[in-house]
């Protein structure tokens, strides 16, 4: 099921393209960072909750909480029309987590936790 987050990975770098060429550079750049701080909240999260240590798994909700908070402060810069649907970037960013966090799995929790 790694296919959804791939496929969510490949629309997003067409939206923050066609953020920078047809609205201006800035939202590109927000979208960018509001995804990457996405995924990395979500499957960071369920990385230290679910393998990690306890240490990890007391840490790993407070940065998850924080990288949330940025990405949905810098989530304001853009927003997404796929298909005649129009998500806000906190959408945008909500739906990549939900999705990191769902399809994030022990080998790829051994990157985030070594």
């Amino acid at each position: 099921m790694v296919w959804l987050l791939n496929l969510y990975v490949i629309m997003s770098v067409v939206v923050s393209v066609s953020a920078a060429f047809h609205v201006r550079l800035a939202a590109g750049v927000y979208a960018v960072l509001t995804i990457a701080a996405a995924l990395i909240a979500g499957g960071g999260l369920k990385a230290t909750l679910f393998w990690g240590n306890t240490a990890q798994k007391i840490g790993g909700p407070v940065v998850t909480a924080l990288l949330v908070i940025l990405a949905y402060w810098l989530s304001a810069g853009f927003s997404v029309g796929l298909f005649s649907y129009r998500f806000t970037g906190a959408e945008w960013g909500a739906i990549g987590f939900v999705i990191a966090f769902l399809w994030a799995n022990q080998r790829i929790a051994a990157r985030v936790l070594s």
